[in-house]
């Protein structure tokens, strides 16, 4: 009996050093990187995507700057970060190549990219510095010769994750990383390659665990002086130990995942490669392409184009409400205001005691001027400000003048073709107009959910 109970033990603590060796969650703390009030959060083994918390916080005005999925499930980090001026995540079970493209061709790029046993999430974001991007899955022998192609061009490793026997990498151009070469360690070794990295005068740019292997990208940040770091790699013990690097100074830079069901993973597996740019082929709601143009200090504009020639262009400029200084304008950036005389704090309820502007929180100081609506031949068939309402309109004369304002714009959609109510799904395609992603915020209702919207029954009739 003694010796079966030793032979169970032996096995017992066999299994979970096995399952220690699989589960290598990898937590990198830093300082400097632009990074403010921080909040992380994990979801538990099996469980969704906290979207109600990433919602919550995005609007508090933190962005996701680093998530994966470990023995903990998935794992969460959102930060305050000038860097950062929108973002948005797609969480399917399909690799999401057109909306990647999509999203591309609007200046975002890829800044989170994780997998589960049954989904992928990928964080796009626009940021501060980045002018192109690359990613690749496949062998290790192609991604070497590759990246080292891409390095000569002056892209670096920025993500990494490991799904179906492969690794997928990112690249990304216009990074503050000044060089970078990569490293693998086993368990066993791991804090002794870090140190031989920091030694060299080097930093870790971030580590990912996968099929028993550490992968290390490493290297010099541009400046002279290089940021100080600390890691964890378990994470038993996890919020004293966070809490005690925050306090000294440090911030969540990167999360890294183990998870242990990745290289049977059921996820679909992403294109061979992709470089930031436009998506030349019409996608299910009619648009061909969605860009940015003219970007300098005072504003830009989006630009979108369907399939049927008409083309809508959105101009964004300094927000009027706070002059593009992105702080509220009742409460200086304070979260609250102290009565004259009495010394009493009050909550500020303009932004929500987050001390930053409502009207330009989520587009970093810039908000809609107005829209433009060309048809096929290029001719503007309606233009249209901010602020015109139905209450201003006048009435219609004719059916070819129907919705329209005393100025000439559609009173219904304000110019931008686009019926600004969302529609559950079900219409005839040459009707939708704009189709929006779960975890984006909409531009024409504000939602975060997956839904459709119709065009402007009164000014953009579609064509048959």
């Amino acid at each position: 009996m003694k010796s079966f109970c030793l032979i169970m033990f032996i096995l017992l603590v066999s299994a979970l050093q096995c399952a220690a060796d699989v589960d290598k969650s990898f937590i990198l703390m830093q300082k400097g990187g632009g990074y403010g009030m921080q909040r992380w959060s994990y979801a538990g083994s099996g469980n969704e995507l906290q979207e109600s918390q990433i919602k919550e916080e995005w609007d508090k005005g933190k962005y996701i700057t680093g998530a994966a999925y470990t023995e903990k499930g998935w794992f969460v980090v959102m930060s305050e970060n000038p860097k950062y001026s929108a973002q948005a995540y797609n969480y399917t079970k399909t690799w999401p190549s057109d909306w990647i493209k999509e999203k591309y061709g609007q200046d975002y790029y890829i800044t989170t990219v994780s997998c589960s046993a049954g989904k992928w999430l990928v964080v796009m974001s626009k940021i501060k510095g980045y002018t192109g991007q690359r990613y690749k899955q496949d062998s290790l022998t192609e991604l070497k010769a590759w990246y080292d192609k891409c390095r000569d061009e002056g892209y670096y490793l920025t993500q990494a994750t490991f799904s179906g026997g492969e690794w997928l990498w990112v690249v990304t151009k216009g990074t503050d990383i000044k060089n970078q070469g990569y490293r693998w360690a086993k368990p066993s070794n791991l804090s002794t390659v870090i140190k031989e990295i920091w030694d060299g005068g080097d930093r870790v740019h971030f580590v990912e665990y996968a099929d028993g292997d550490y992968f290390i990208p490493y290297g010099e940040f541009k400046g002279d002086r290089q940021p100080a770091q600390s890691y964890k790699y378990t994470l038993n013990g996890l919020s004293e130990w966070i809490s005690g690097q925050w306090d000294s100074g440090l911030a969540l830079s990167y999360i890294g995942g183990g998870n242990p069901t990745s290289s049977s993973s059921s996820v679909s597996r992403p294109s061979t490669a992709t470089t930031a740019g436009g998506n030349a082929a019409a996608n299910s709601n009619g648009v061909t392409r969605t860009y940015r143009r003219n970007v300098t200090q005072y504003g830009y504009e989006d630009v979108t184009e369907y399939a049927n020639g008409n083309k809508i262009v959105a101009v964004y400029g300094a927000c009027q409400s706070c002059f593009g200084t992105q702080t509220c304008q009742l409460c200086y950036g304070q979260g609250g205001i102290i009565t004259a005389g009495y010394g009493n704090y009050i909550a500020c309820v303009h932004c929500g005691q987050t001390g930053k502007c409502p009207q330009c929180r989520a587009l970093g100081g810039y908000t809609l001027h107005g829209s433009h609506l060309y048809g096929p031949d290029g001719r503007e068939i309606y233009v249209g400000s901010v602020g015109v309402s139905s209450s201003s309109s006048s009435s219609p004369s004719s059916s070819s003048s129907r919705g329209t304002s005393s100025a000439g714009v559609c009173s219904r959609c304000h110019g931008t073709g686009v019926n600004p109510s969302r529609n559950s799904g079900g219409s005839l395609q040459s009707w939708v107009a704009y189709y929006n992603p779960s975890g984006t915020q909409c531009r024409y209702c504000g939602g975060y959910s997956e839904h459709y919207h119709d065009k402007c029954s009164s000014c953009n009739v579609p064509r048959y």
